[in-house]
C-alpha cells in the first residue's frame, strides 16, 4: 500500500535576534545603591564615583557599547556620561553622521 503523498511545510527562517552582551560579570552588580550610576546632571563628583567602579569592570566596553546601541540618555555607562556618549556616537568614528540627532 503506497502512503499519501504530503507536500512539505514551507518554512521561512528569519535571522536570529541579536544576543545581548553577558553582562553578569559587571561590577555595578555589587553595588548597593544603583543611584551612583545616574548622579544629577552637573554633579562631577558623582560621574567621577561611578566612574572608578567602571574603569576596573570587565565588561565595561560590552556596557558601553550596549549604551551606545540603545542611545541611553541618562546614567554613567562603560565610563562615559549622556554628553560623553551622544559625542561619541556623533563623532566621525563613532558611526552616525554630524547632522544626525
Amino acid at each position: 500500500m503506497a502512503l499519501p503523498y504530503r507536500r512539505a511545510a514551507r518554512v521561512t527562517l528569519l535571522p536570529a535576534p541579536e544576543a545581548e552582551p553577558d553582562l553578569s560579570g559587571a561590577l555595578c552588580r555589587n553595588v548597593p545603591d544603583p543611584d551612583v550610576f545616574f548622579p544629577e546632571d552637573g554633579d562631577e563628583l558623582g560621574v567621577a564615583r561611578a566612574r572608578r567602579i567602571c574603569v576596573k569592570c570587565p565588561v565595561r566596553s560590552a556596557c558601553l557599547a550596549l549604551a551606545l546601541e540603545r542611545s541611553e540618555p541618562h546614567g554613567v555607562f562603560g565610563g562615559l556620561d549622556p554628553v560623553e556618549r551622544r559625542r561619541l556616537r556623533l563623532s566621525p568614528a563613532g558611526g552616525e553622521s554630524a547632522g544626525a540627532a
